[in-house]
């Protein structure tokens, strides 16, 4: 008889948690998992983009029947984050990101910084092309029509170096010369032309 009463108390037991009886679970708290706390904005060459992030987070009890969470943003103007919890970056600065239960007002939050972030490539060197000149003449102005464009240094055609030392235009013969410059970013580039000397009258 107490085995049978047992087992029947221990079915009521497991339906009454089944078909939540005695009232909703409701939430204890909740808490932002683990994440990243640094965003970018990512300036490049060619194009601009931002590193987003996912918002994940722990309702408590793990059972509880409305895990339903709202986010926000207390400064918009640097990250906004939709109802999914997807953080968008809009300027450097700093903001807290809140998470709130609808289930009893609970909350956490957390502090996100956004950067600028510029990401640097080797400075482009054009407008180079090679010359022919005739022996005995001067040597030609390298830089006319040549440009540099970088990242980061706007006037880098500045600091542009030119080697036309092998250039012998008392000989005939083909000869290098070598355009190197490197950016604050420590990236460099170089270009090789030839300068062909010729006889006078010689096409």
């Amino acid at each position: 008889m107490l085995r049978t009463l047992l087992v029947i108390f221990s079915l009521f037991f497991l339906t009454a948690c089944k078909d939540n009886i005695f009232g909703p679970v409701e939430v204890t708290g909740v808490s932002i998992k683990e994440m990243s706390t640094k965003l970018e904005i990512v300036i490049d060459w060619d194009e601009g983009y931002v590193t987003t992030s996912k918002v994940y987070v722990d309702v408590y009890p793990s059972n509880a029947d409305n895990k339903k969470v709202f986010y926000t943003s207390s400064n918009e103007d640097v990250a906004k984050i939709t109802e999914e919890g997807v953080i968008h970056p809009e300027r450097p600065g700093t903001t807290e990101i809140v998470v709130t239960t609808e289930d009893g007002g609970f909350s956490d939050s957390i502090e996100i910084a956004v950067e600028t972030v510029y990401k640097n490539n080797a400075p482009i060197i054009e407008g180079t092309s090679d010359f022919v000149i005739t022996v005995g003449s001067d040597l030609p102005d390298f830089l006319d029509g040549v440009s540099v464009w970088d990242d980061l240094d706007p006037n880098l055609i500045e600091s542009l170096e030119v080697d036309s030392s092998l250039v012998d235009v008392n000989t005939v013969g083909k000869y290098i010369v070598i355009y190197k410059v490197v950016d604050s970013g420590n990236l460099g580039n170089r270009k090789v032309v030839t300068v062909t000397v010729k006889e006078a009258g010689i096409d």
